[in-house]
């Protein structure tokens, strides 16, 4: 994986795999982003089992009129505390 990638080490937070891709349509109607990973820790809920979180997928799509829109998919097995929460798409003015 290239780029940027940093979490908080002292939570015990270990990455598994993080991948990502991108794709610009034929026709430059979109540019889209992907990524995914697994994260485990085996303390956060010390001593029942080790908690895996999935990102499934996290992807957003940018158009030419300066719009995007996101979705993502994301859980957590084995967590003694809620982890996610609704997490809905969203379309708009895209403004970094």
């Amino acid at each position: 994986m290239s780029g940027f990638v940093w979490w908080n080490t002292g939570t015990r937070w270990q990455m598994v795999y993080a991948y990502h891709e991108q794709f610009l349509h034929s026709q430059g109607d979109f540019f889209r982003g992907n990524t995914w990973s697994k994260f485990m820790n085996d303390w956060f809920c010390w001593p029942l089992p080790t908690v895996c979180t999935y990102y499934y997928y996290n992807r957003m799509w940018g158009h030419p009129d300066g719009t995007a829109t996101r979705s993502q998919s994301s859980d957590s097995i084995d967590e003694c505390a809620r982890l996610h929460f609704d997490v809905y798409s969203a379309y708009g003015q895209f403004n970094p």
